[in-house]
């Protein structure tokens, strides 16, 4: 197979070589118009998630593919089963010059491959060609099983569901949006804006990690001296904390709470103010969570308080207005004004909502309802945090 030095060789994927391709050698973006393969969530891993695998009889889907680096279809084999973590014979693969083949799961895919490879053309093709090792698939045998796990068993199975390519759009992943709420956290659509929206951002970077998925920027409009933001590239736009799904990498949310916490801790340290209070110590770090911003990832604020400053919420509304202040300038255009006029009218609001209310005797409680109160709520959550409960189950 060894035929020449500038063969032009793809892989195809359709699963966690998109977002994971690790030691892959490929060059470019996964492009979408990949063959319609028959594609499912039929094989069983070690860590008792489903993964996608060619599967006869399961509906078509398109697939992805991109350009290999290797400089023949044995290196590219080779690659791919180290990717994979699997042996040579579980590679896929389809040679034009010289008419070799393998093809072990869904032989009658060849052709369709064939085909797609010569339209493309491209010297050859590579895919994994594991098989499925699901007794008894059908949708609602897959779904028993994803509903038998918990712990990290249930967040790894999620993740990868959630994580495959949107274009992916077998039987079962319609039956996991409806039943688990497992929807797809990448799509074109998030891509292109966020392209957008890290171009912006790269000039306030303050600190990015390895793999680029958090970056710590300086917001454009600060609320206050030392405002950052802590951004997760993980997920979708406009996900709020209650989503289910929001974070299901263990490892990743980790490091990014941990950034915060270094970021927090050195703010705190060193941190000095240079506006009115100038030479002021930074004496606390608020950290908070605000998803309201459409085409924006998930992120954090680290908040800055330094010596005596207002304490509490009212601090936080308060730099909201400050935030907001931000957009009055004469130079900017009529909407943008109009927003931050808008978002002050409403900062004010909520702080004459929250004197009214103080005023009444509406959260007024003696001792004996507040603590009948709090027995209620302990008595929910303990119902509802029992270990193998069902309540737990709808909640996940």
């Amino acid at each position: 197979m060894r035929l020449s030095a500038s063969m032009k060789i793809a892989f195809l994927g359709w699963g966690s070589l998109i977002w994971n391709p690790r030691e892959l050698r490929i060059s470019g973006i996964w492009e979408k118009d990949g063959p319609c393969l028959p594609i499912e969530f039929v094989r069983v891993s070690k860590d008792k998630r489903l993964t996608l695998v060619l599967h006869p009889g399961v509906s078509r889907v398109k697939t992805l593919w991109a350009r290999a680096t290797c400089k023949d279809v044995q290196e590219a084999i080779h690659n791919l089963a180290e990717r994979e973590g699997t042996t040579e014979e579980n590679i896929g693969f389809l040679s034009i010059p010289d008419e070799n083949s393998r093809c072990n799961v869904v032989k009658s895919v060849l052709p369709t491959i064939k085909l797609w490879t010569k339209q493309k053309q491209l010297d050859a093709v590579v895919w994994t060609d594991l098989p499925s090792n699901f007794k008894k698939y059908t949708p609602e045998n897959a779904l028993k099983h994803l509903r038998k796990l918990d712990g990290k068993d249930l967040s790894n199975a999620e993740a990868y569901v959630r994580k495959a390519p949107q274009q992916i759009r077998t039987n079962l992943r319609t039956l996991l949006e409806k039943e688990l709420g497992w929807t797809c956290i990448t799509n074109s659509g998030e891509e292109d804006n966020w392209a957008n929206l890290k171009r912006k951002l790269k000039k306030r970077i303050i600190e990015k990690s390895p793999d680029n998925s958090y970056w710590v920027v300086v917001p454009e409009e600060p609320c206050t001296f030392g405002h950052l933001l802590v951004i997760s590239w993980e997920g979708s736009q406009e996900q709020d904390i209650t989503d289910a799904g929001l974070f299901t990498d263990d490892n990743h949310i980790q490091k990014l709470m941990r950034t915060a916490h270094e970021f927090a801790f050195m703010m705190k340290t060193c941190l000095t103010s240079n506006g009115e209070a100038n030479g002021k110590k930074c004496e606390r770090i608020y950290l908070v969570s605000e998803c309201d911003t459409k085409s924006f990832p998930f992120h954090f604020h680290l908040i800055p308080r330094f010596e005596c400053e207002k304490t509490g919420n009212i601090f936080l509304f308060e730099k909201e207005l400050e935030e907001a202040r931000w957009m009055l300038n004469e130079d900017e255009e009529e909407e943008k004004i109009q927003d931050g006029f808008g978002r002050i009218a409403g900062g004010e609001a909520v702080l004459n909502y929250h004197k009214w209310q103080l005023l009444s005797d509406r959260w007024a409680r003696s001792n004996p309802e507040r603590e009948e109160f709090i027995k209620s709520m302990m008595k929910w959550w303990n119902e509802h945090l029992t270990p193998n409960s069902n309540s737990k189950k709808s909640m996940i």
